[in-house]
């Protein structure tokens, strides 16, 4: 048996509003039909098409696709102009590719530059008779938007993908084809990945006209296939795209499979009575290879999704040559169960193939087969012949404990006939959760390009979340989908809270688990800063829940005690021991913050710069890179067993005035200010003798004062003893560059990694902490978000109040807080690279919603302009064709002297622009795009325009 290759994923667009697996399973577990009359709106365009004998009475009965002609162009960097001229096959491919990422929990953005394989199967020509036509005006788009090869060319260029791009039409097997040439490159290795899709379109009326005259199609609009009454078929649009990969590349943890593809089998029935009679022998023999490919024999095959199109004909030949490729071959076997889902979905022709695939592959996932609508009156040969057709739902065929194969035909009306041979997927062994994920809330994470788009993917959200396991939800959100600019996020465990939250999103309204809506302006992840606390975050039980919730954490807390442990004499601190000193609690303080540093680091969120409160920077300093872990517990342990000397010397004591003012009270009770912590808040240190003085006063003048528990007289005069031996003990301390901006607290300024000697610690604890000055030049240039990292929240206060409108996350170690943190720094545009629990099985949330526009209709035609085109005529003009040709805006103050090539707009774009210029005036009519890329800027180009309408010869080109 040859390698066998996963579906993971599927993307649709069918009749009948189907626009998930889910819908279409539903749909064929209703067994209903959901083909009817034409929509009056597409009736009347295709009644237009028709010639005036050929207009029926009432509207043809088809399949169509709700809001056919919706495009989200601009999610896709398609100007309005060229959507206009785009077939509708290439807008919904584009589309539902996305969708069967998604649905396969592969980030989209993460195939750039993948060897990945995009082969398509159409057979509907329907724009390039349209966009041809005689008469029609041409257009630079034109070509792209008819041509069937940009069909598959169009999705490689999206995704940017590097493998094979190619359309195949073979009719109605067009997308069997196409699927047979994927495994076999997958197969070979020659690419990694492969994008199956197919599609039909039905706008062109006299298509359709055609085949009711060939008699194949049914005038009611009830196709029986296989039955005695069967008398046509109904044709249906659809779009449906799959994402394929060798099993043994497949991590089960993060992609769902539907089924296994095990083999293919191509051919054509030659010669013939006439060129689309069916042909069963070269059906059989299709099925015959397709088996051979596979490793399989007939018996190992318990389901047929057959073509099935309801003709008399075509029915009584495809069941003798599923006799001749399978029952004829298993005497003694079980019937073969036999079923076409045309009867629900119509026929989509060039589809039709691949949704047969999705079908059959639906059927296995879930150990059901499909029954077929209107079979009533069985054709008298499938008895004979050992094949039966179901008319409901039956559990999915075993023999000897292992569930049966399942083919899929598709035959073209030219005799070119595919079959494919799929596998059941063994699923994979539940893994059960750690019990310690249900002490941590889970972080669903939300987005999309638009406001209107985010409302209705968390709309879509909220109805299929229902019993689901959060973190699985949460860790396939992460890895699977793309992060747009729109953002939201969920904190919590519960799936119906979940649900809840996702609905206040949808309305507009908040929620307690909803963490935004937010829009980033800048995105820039890598302008984020972390501050650590000083002393006053710890607190009795900090760091043991998340400790006992997150083994990441624990580790990361372990690796610390040990690099502190090495440099002192005393047992070292640990989540859930008691806080009963100075030393104790700086020790507790640090570890922590290294802890939550690493933690952080483990899903991807590090700082660009770092700002540390009086302790805090000794964390700081390892976060920056400046000192190793080591070396930053050195300095931990020698910093506080000096400070432990204070202790009974004096203590600190916070009040609400700014610094100056503080000054003025300090140097009267015999204090000194020590932290500087807001405008409107400081602390000061000294003797107990001079902080009861201060209280007192400030108790007569009735400003609001606070002593800090458990503190000694730091960042005071009591220090100035210690310096030396601070020194002294640090003195081969060996820093190196940071990797991050260090804003010193002691000096208010950046400090570079190097120079974090054991000279500065030593001036550090004598040194007042100038908190204020360090946040407002870290806020004011380097940075657009802040991390407080800490056991509990100290600072955010202060830094908000320094800096107003400064995003403010707080990581401490509370379990929710710690979560709370990530959601708020995802929603402004810092996205952890990886869930905080990776996921154990794949749950694939719905895929997100498009913010479909109705602007991609023909675009007006440009009005004529004045004799004499003045300089404001001519920059309105070209402003608004470039936006509307290009999607790109311009600012005529901004970008009136900027390289156009610079600012997005390409040479396509100019060649668009000047055949719309040369209608717009008669003396334009000669131009050439060359001369607007030569001109270069908006200036330059208005020039050309005015001077040429003026009689006059354009300015010299400058360089």
């Amino acid at each position: 048996m040859r390698a066998e290759v996963a579906l993971l994923g599927m993307g649709l667009r069918l009749p009948g509003g189907i626009t998930t697996p889910a819908d279409l399973e539903h749909v064929l577990h209703q067994s209903r039909s959901v083909v009817g009359p034409v929509p009056e709106q597409r009736w009347k365009r295709m009644r237009e098409g028709l010639h005036p004998d050929e207009v029926p009475d009432q509207p043809w009965t088809l399949g169509t696709v709700d809001d056919i002609d919706d495009f989200d162009h601009a999610f896709f960097s398609i100007s309005t102009d060229e959507a206009a001229e785009m077939d509708l096959q290439q807008k919904k491919l584009l589309e539902v590719t996305v969708e069967a990422l998604q649905d396969a929990g592969i980030r989209p953005s993460s195939m750039a530059g993948t060897r990945t394989g995009v082969y398509t199967g159409a057979a509907s020509f329907d724009q390039a008779a349209r966009a041809f036509a005689t008469g029609a005006r041409s257009s630079v788009h034109a070509g792209s938007g008819a041509s069937m090869s940009v069909l598959a060319n169009r999705i490689s260029f999206h995704l940017n993908v590097h493998g094979p791009s190619l359309n195949f039409d073979s009719a109605c097997s067009a997308s069997g084809s196409a699927l047979h040439y994927a495994l076999r490159d997958l197969r070979s290795g020659a690419v990694d990945t492969a994008i199956v899709a197919g599609t039909n379109s039905l706008d062109s009326a006299p298509i359709t006209a055609g085949f009711h005259k060939l008699g194949v199609l049914a005038a009611d609009g009830v196709c029986a296939p296989f039955d005695t009454d069967a008398h046509g078929y109904v044709r249906s649009e659809g779009m449906v795209a799959v994402v394929l990969r060798r099993v043994e590349d497949v991590d089960l943890r993060a992609h769902r499979v539907y089924a296994h593809l095990a083999g293919s089998g191509l051919s054509h029935g030659g010669r013939a009575p006439h060129l689309v009679a069916p042909r069963a022998e070269h059906q059989a023999r299709a099925i015959t290879d397709a088996l051979a490919d596979a490793g399989l024999v007939p018996d190992q095959v318990g389901v047929v999704h057959a073509h099935g199109t309801g003709t008399r004909a075509g029915d009584l030949e495809e069941t003798r040559g599923l006799a001749q490729g399978y029952t004829d071959h298993r005497p003694g076997t079980p019937t073969l169960l036999v079923g076409s889902s045309k009867a629900a979905l119509g026929h989509t022709e060039g589809a039709a193939a691949l949704v047969g695939v999705c079908v059959m592959a639906l059927g296995m996932h879930r150990g059901r087969v499909w029954p077929t609508v209107h079979h009533t009156r069985p054709l008298p040969l499938l008895d004979k012949r050992g094949i039966r057709v179901l008319t409901s739902v039956e559990p999915w065929p075993y023999k000897d404990g292992e569930p049966l194969a399942g083919g899929v035909s598709a035959f073209g009306f030219g005799g070119s006939n595919a079959h494919l041979i799929l596998t059941p997927a063994s699923q994979p062994p539940a893994r059960s959760r750690r019990s310690s994920h249900s002490l941590v809330p889970a972080l669903l994470p939300i987005s999309a390009h638009t406001r209107p788009a985010l409302a209705d993917t968390a709309d879509r959200w909220a109805k299929h979340i229902g019993g689901l396991d959060m973190h699985s939800l949460a860790a396939t959100a992460f890895e699977g989908r793309d992060h747009h600019r729109h953002r939201a996020a969920i904190v919590t465990a519960n799936a119906d809270t979940a649900a809840r939250a996702l609905r206040c999103l949808a309305q507009g309204t908040p929620h307690a688990a909803l963490v935004g809506p937010y829009t980033p302006t800048g995105m820039v992840p890598e302008r984020l800063a972390f501050v650590y606390s000083g002393h006053g975050s710890h607190h009795e039980h900090m760091a043991v829940e998340l400790a006992a919730a997150l083994p990441e954490f624990a580790n990361a807390v372990d690796r610390a005690r040990r690099a502190l442990q090495a440099h002192v004499r005393r047992p070292v601190w640990a989540p859930g021991d008691t806080l009963d000193d100075f030393e104790t609690i700086q020790h507790a303080g640090w570890i922590v913050q290294v802890a939550l540093t690493d933690t952080l680091a483990m899903v991807g969120i590090r700082p660009a710069a770092v700002v540390g409160h009086s302790a805090g920077e000794v964390a700081a300093a390892y976060a920056a890179g400046a000192l190793d872990l080591e070396q930053s517990a050195r300095v931990m342990a020698a910093r506080s067993h000096h400070l432990s000397t204070l202790n009974g010397a004096g203590g600190m004591l916070a009040v609400a005035l700014d610094a100056e003012q503080a000054h003025r009270v300090a140097s009267e009770a015999g204090l000194e200010v020590a932290v500087a912590n807001s405008p409107h808040l400081s602390v000061l240190s000294g003797p107990h003798a001079g902080l009861e003085h201060a209280t007192v006063q400030f108790a007569e003048q009735q400003v609001w004062c606070k002593p800090i528990a458990d503190v000694i007289p730091a960042h005071s005069r009591a220090a100035e003893p210690l310096r030396p031996a601070l020194a002294a003990a640090l003195a081969n301390l060996d820093p190196r560059p940071a990797h991050a901006l260090f804003v010193s607290t002691a000096t208010g300024a950046p400090v570079q990694g190097q120079e974090l000697t054991g000279a500065y610690w030593a001036e550090q604890i004598r040194l007042p902490v100038h908190f204020t000055d360090a946040i407002t030049v870290l806020t004011r240039d380097q940075v657009t978000g802040c991390v407080e990292i800490g056991a509990r929240s100290v600072i955010a206060g202060h830094i908000t109040d320094t800096a107003p409108g400064t995003p403010v996350a707080t990581a401490t170690t509370d379990p929710e807080a710690f979560v709370r943190a990530l959601a708020g720094l995802y929603v402004h545009g810092h996205t952890p690279t990886r869930p905080v629990f990776p996921g154990t099985t794949p749950t694939i949330p719905p895929p997100h919603s498009w913010n479909h526009c109705s602007d991609t209709a023909a675009p007006a035609s440009i009005p004529a302009m004045p004799e004499q085109v003045t300089a404001e005529d001519a920059q309105a003009l070209l402003t608004a064709l470039i936006t509307r040709t290009s999607g790109v805006h311009i600012d005529p103050d901004r970008d009136a002297t900027a390289d156009l090539g610079s600012l997005g707009v390409s040479s396509l774009d100019l060649v668009a622009i000047t055949g719309q210029l040369r209608g717009a005036h008669p003396r334009w009519a000669h131009l050439i795009h060359t001369d607007l890329a030569q001109a270069r800027t908006l200036t330059r180009i208005c020039d050309l325009l005015t001077h040429s309408t003026a009689g006059m010869r354009p300015p010299p080109k400058r360089c």
